[in-house]
């Protein structure tokens, strides 16, 4: 979402947001009070008007895992201090295809740390069903690579 200062009046929610050049660059959607409006990226509202259009859906990326995050020893070999410990798995779904196991620990995805399940929801808001993508775990005090495919969310 994009965060703006811009007054958004009664009503006008659903309206453009424009940069100074003139340019849509998202869709005003809520106004939280003085000063503060949320917008949709109008990225993310051109995919949703595509996948729309083209399955008469919004089709949504998931792993089909349950994760906690998990506080990960200072001085890891990881560079970071929290991964997201596996603890349910769907069975046939992505994750449990790509090879995960309960008890892992996943540190990144696509190189990116994973702190939380929050940011790696919204990556996946971003991403679209069927893309491949690298994860990174600690398992039994090794470093695995996995591949994960995203299925689509039920």
């Amino acid at each position: 979402m994009i965060h703006t200062t811009a007054e958004l009046l009664p009503g006008f929610s659903g309206g453009p947001l424009v940069d100074t050049e003139g340019r849509v660059i998202g869709i005003n959607s809520w106004h939280y009070g003085r000063g503060v409006t949320l917008a949709l990226p109008i990225d993310r509202a051109a995919r949703v008007v595509q996948s729309l259009r083209t399955y008469g859906r919004i089709r949504r990326a998931y792993l089909g895992l349950g994760a906690q995050s998990l506080p990960l020893a200072e001085g890891n070999q990881f560079g970071v201090s929290t991964g997201m410990l596996v603890v349910a798995l769907e069975p046939g779904g992505p994750a449990a295809t790509a090879g995960l196991e309960q008890g892992d620990v996943i540190v990144t995805f696509d190189g990116d740390p994973v702190p939380r399940l929050d940011p790696l929801f919204d990556a996946l808001r971003d991403l679209e069903v069927g893309s491949t993508h690298r994860l990174q775990v600690f398992r039994a005090g090794q470093v695995k690579d996995l591949d994960i495919t995203l299925g689509e969310r039920p």
